[in-house]
C-alpha cells in the first residue's frame, strides 16, 4: 500500500456519537462515511487487505465485478485512481448514455468498464467464466462483488477494536455478508452482532462458510433480520421521510440502499423491544453516500429536502 493511502486510512478512527436513549437502549453511531467520500465505511477495509495482496503478488490489473451504481464499483476505482493501479469493473447490464453518476465517476477515475448481460452476471462466481473475463488483462487479480473473499473478510474485522468492545450489540447493514463474517470474527465475547439485510436473500452467509476457518463458530453469535423494503434498490415514502428527519435532527446523512433502511429497521426493532433494557447498541454507518447523486437521478427523488427533482 502507498504510503498516502497509507497517511490517509491506516489511523483512522471513526467519530462514535451517541445518537438517542431509546426504549431503554442507548443508540450510537461509528461514522466510518466521514473516512473520505468515495473511499468510505466497509469499502476501504474490504480492500485494503486485497490491495495488500495485490501488491505482494506484483500483479497488473485489479479485476472486480459490481452492478451499475455499486459502491464497491465506486471504492475500487478511487482506490486504485490513488494508487495508479489498472484497473477493471465488469458491470451488470448494458450500458447508457450517459453513464450515471457512479459509472461516469469510475470511468473518469481510469477504470475501463465491462459491460457484460444479467444471465452471465450470475455466472461470475464460475472458474471457467471468470478466466473468460480476464483475459486480455495483464497479470489480473480478482476481486469478488462486494469485496467477498477471505481477504475481504480480514479486512472488515478492523471496523472493531478496543473503542467499541464496550458496546452490547454490533449493527450493521448487510449486502454480500461479507462485513458482517469480519465483525463476528472480531467481535468481543460478551457482543452480539446484528445483520440488518438489505436483499431478499435469506441464506447471507452459506457462500461465506468456506471462505474463513473461523466462521463455523463464530456465526453462533451472529443475528440477521430482514431490512429490504421488497428487494434491494426498493424503498417507500416512509423510508426517505425517516432519512431526511434523521439529516434534519442529527446531522446524519444516510443512504436509500444501504444505511437508510438498516437504520430504519433498527429503530423498529428497538421500539418492538427486541434488544434488553439498558443494551449499549452500536451501529455503524458503512459509506455508500456516492450512489446518492444515481438514486436522485434514477427516481426523481431528491433525498436531503422534499423538493421533487421531476
Amino acid at each position: 500500500m502507498s504510503q498516502m493511502v497509507q497517511d490517509h486510512f491506516s489511523n483512522w478512527e471513526a467519530p462514535i456519537e451517541q445518537m438517542w436513549v431509546r426504549n431503554g437502549c442507548e443508540v450510537w453511531i461509528k461514522r466510518d462515511d466521514q473516512m473520505d467520500p468515495l473511499l468510505s465505511g466497509n469499502k476501504v477495509f474490504k480492500l485494503k487487505e486485497n490491495l495488500k495482496l495485490f501488491k505482494e503478488g506484483s500483479y497488473k490489473t485489479l479485476v472486480t465485478f459490481g452492478g451499475a451504481y455499486s459502491n464497491h464499483i465506486a471504492a475500487t476505482a478511487a482506490l486504485c485512481q490513488m494508487e495508479r493501479i489498472s484497473c477493471v469493473g465488469i458491470i451488470r447490464g448494458e450500458p447508457t448514455s450517459p453513464l450515471n453518476p457512479t459509472l461516469q465517476r469510475a470511468e473518469t477515475q481510469g477504470m475501463t468498464l465491462k459491460f457484460i448481460s444479467r444471465s452471465d452476471y450470475r455466472k461470475r462466481d464460475e472458474a471457467d467464466f471468470i478466466q473468460t473475463m480476464v483475459e486480455g488483462f495483464e497479470l489480473p487479480y480478482l476481486i469478488p462483488e462486494g469485496g467477498a473473499n477471505k481477504a475481504g473478510i480480514e479486512g472488515a474485522k478492523a471496523m472493531l477494536g478496543k473503542r467499541t468492545e464496550h458496546f452490547s450489540h454490533i449493527v450493521s447493514a448487510v449486502g454480500t455478508g461479507t462485513t458482517l463474517a469480519g465483525l463476528a470474527l472480531n467481535a468481543s465475547n460478551n457482543q452480539r452482532i446484528l445483520g440488518l439485510v438489505i436483499h431478499r436473500y435469506a441464506e447471507v452467509m452459506t457462500d461465506l462458510l468456506p471462505m474463513h476457518e473461523g466462521l463455523k463458530d463464530a456465526v453462533q453469535n451472529i443475528e440477521v433480520k430482514p431490512a429490504h423494503f421488497g428487494g434491494y434498490a426498493k424503498w417507500s415514502a416512509p423510508l426517505l421521510e425517516f432519512i431526511r428527519m434523521i439529516d434534519r435532527s442529527l446531522s446524519i446523512q444516510l443512504d436509500p440502499i444501504y444505511t437508510g433502511k438498516a437504520l430504519f429497521t433498527l429503530t423498529h426493532l428497538i421500539d418492538e423491544g427486541h434488544f434488553p433494557e439498558g443494551s449499549k447498541v452500536l451501529f455503524l454507518h458503512t459509506g455508500g453516500m456516492q450512489g446518492v447523486a444515481g438514486f436522485e437521478e434514477r427516481l426523481g427523488h431528491a433525498l436531503f429536502n422534499s423538493t421533487d427533482m421531476t
